[in-house]
């Protein structure tokens, strides 16, 4: 606390320079202090009018439905996940956040009580947003911020603030808990891990050197470096963190280009063997696109294709149209093709590859994962010329495609047609090759 200031001494016309240069407006003394210190340090503060604080302070969640008016006026309906500066009656500031109007410094300000406190990240996060405000304060504090640095920031704000508006120091209030700060993690560093990683190999002494230079105790084993990282370096957590800073600081321009040396082994493929690639290229040269559908469908409409065959249904799905698993390709082949003729597209070639998923208690988490291919074709046989008759594709065409499929393996000879009756078929049609 900072008693008997003089609020109305003007800033002086460095600090005020400085925070135009870094893009903060000069607002008073007070302000510009604590927003002086934050640059400088990177430690959120904020200042409260001494006076207007009823009773005691106190850092606790929000009351569900509390409202606070801001600084810039606004009203704010807080939750109960919400920090809050209050004293016995109400709440002062959202912590971390944004000051209250009420206990702000204004012109008849004479004491100024200085809060400087370190807040986990995961008690500001989205809070902030949540009310449509972003401030430096808010910002810094979800990043992170030293947990050490309070004290520091503390007395230069107070000495700065003395200097510019005069007043004197009255009593510090600490108040921390070492069980919930974050602690310093010991992060071991390997020789072999820091070797492969960088692909370079730099001496021990300078390793060790770089790694006290960053702020790290360290202490030297045997292959092995026993790091505890600084307060103020709370992003390393990790044993590749500390690769990254040695080999930074090390400069990446001192680590040589080494070309990579690999043994390259040809896979076995028969010339036999059908890749599903130029099945796929015949099939465009034939005027198919390919399609690609969910694997998700609706129920209902696979239960007309595939009657009386269970599938595998989602416990949480993103709508009922999409509630289980495919059978087969041709829900969403037939989807495919309706949604087509609903835009006057009625000349459909289109194809699909993709798993079928059928319970099998004999499987792997009692499913049966398949990998299918599927086609359907509607319209007229050839595209629309002033030279060609409208003539509809027919079961033959199909048929002939699906031959020329058959024929890529070599074995066309071998393959038999048979009718075989399908509930989703023309009575006439359905055929199955074995």
């Amino acid at each position: 606390m900072v008693k008997g200031i003089n609020v109305k001494a003007p800033t002086p016309l460095w600090m005020k320079e400085k925070l135009r240069r870094c893009g903060i407006r000069s607002i008073d003394a007070v302000v510009d202090v604590t927003n002086y210190v934050l640059l400088e340090l990177g430690q959120p503060m904020h200042a409260f009018d001494k006076d207007r604080i009823e009773g005691g302070i106190v850092v606790r969640m929000a009351k569900e439905g509390e409202t606070l008016v801001l600084l810039d006026g606004t009203e704010a309906k807080l939750n109960a996940d919400t920090l809050v500066i209050a004293d016995h009656n109400k709440a002062l500031a959202m912590g971390g956040i944004f000051g209250g109007e009420h206990s702000g410094v204004n012109d008849e300000t004479q004491n100024v009580l200085l809060e400087c406190a370190f807040f986990s990240p995961l008690s500001i996060t989205g809070r902030a947003r949540r009310h449509g405000l972003h401030t430096d304060a808010s910002h810094r504090y979800e990043r992170g911020v030293d947990p050490a640095l309070q004290h520091k920031a503390m007395e230069r704000a107070t000495r700065l603030l003395i200097d510019i508006c005069g007043g004197e120091a009255g009593p510090v209030i600490d108040i921390s808990n070492e069980a919930t700060l974050p602690k310093r993690a010991t992060i071991t560093l390997r020789r072999s891990k820091l070797d492969r990683l960088i692909g370079h190999h730099i001496a021990d002494e300078q390793v060790t050197d770089i790694l006290r230079r960053l702020g790290c105790e360290v202490t030297e084993g045997k292959d092995e470096w026993q790091a505890v990282a600084p307060s103020w370096r709370f992003d390393m957590e990790i044993e590749e963190d500390l690769v990254e800073e040695v080999a930074r600081v090390y400069g990446y321009n001192n680590i040589p280009d080494e070309p990579v040396q690999a043994s390259l082994i040809m896979g076995t493929h028969r010339e036999a063997d059908l890749s599903l690639k130029r099945v796929k290229t015949l099939l465009n040269d034939k005027g198919y696109q390919e399609v690609i559908t969910y694997s998700f469908v609706d129920p209902k409409v696979q239960q007309m294709i595939h009657p009386g065959v269970e599938a595998l249904l989602l416990p949480s799905p993103i709508s009922v149209e999409m509630s289980a698993m495919r059978l087969s390709l041709w829900t969403g082949l037939l989807a495919t093709v309706v949604y087509n003729q609903n835009r006057q597209q009625n000349r459909v070639r289109i194809f699909e590859s993709g798993l079928r998923f059928v319970p099998d208690t004999q499987a792997p988490l009692g499913i049966r994962q398949d990998l299918m291919l599927a086609g359907v074709i509607c319209g007229n046989r050839y595209e629309e010329h002033w030279n060609l008759a409208k003539e509809t594709v027919d079961f033959y065409d199909l048929k002939g495609d699906l031959e020329s499929v058959l024929d890529l393996t070599g074995k066309l000879n071998e393959v038999e047609f048979r009718a075989e009756a399908n509930a989703a078929l023309h009575p006439g049609n359905p055929q199955r090759f074995i």
